[in-house]
C-alpha cells in the first residue's frame, strides 16, 4: 500500500524524501505522484503538467497554474467542510 501522511511531514521534509524516492525505481503512477511534490514545493515552477483520466479516450495533457490549483483545493476543502490539522491528511492508494 502507497501512503503519505502528510500532517507528520514539514514541506522540507516532503521535499526530500521526495528526491529520495525518485531515486528508486517506482511504478509510472507512483513516480508520477513524487514528480507532483516535487514541481509543486519548486518556487521557480509556476504552472504544472497534469493528465485527465482518459476515460473517454486517450489521456490529454492539461496545464494549470499552481494558484488555480491552490484555489480548487480551498474549494474542495470548503465544500467538504475539512479543516487544517483533522484526520484526512493522508493520501493512499490500495497499490
Amino acid at each position: 500500500m502507497f501512503s503519505i501522511d502528510f500532517s507528520t511531514l514539514s514541506e522540507a521534509d516532503l521535499l526530500s524524501l521526495s528526491h529520495t524516492q525518485l531515486k528508486d525505481y517506482l511504478p509510472d503512477w507512483e513516480r508520477g505522484i513524487w514528480e507532483f511534490i516535487e514541481q509543486w514545493q519548486d518556487v521557480s515552477i509556476e504552472h504544472i503538467k497534469v493528465f485527465t483520466s482518459g476515460s473517454t479516450g486517450q489521456p490529454s495533457s492539461v496545464t494549470h497554474s499552481k494558484e488555480a490549483m491552490r484555489q480548487s483545493a480551498q474549494m474542495t476543502c470548503r465544500a467538504l467542510q475539512l479543516k487544517k490539522g483533522r484526520p484526512g491528511a493522508t493520501l493512499s492508494s490500495g497499490q
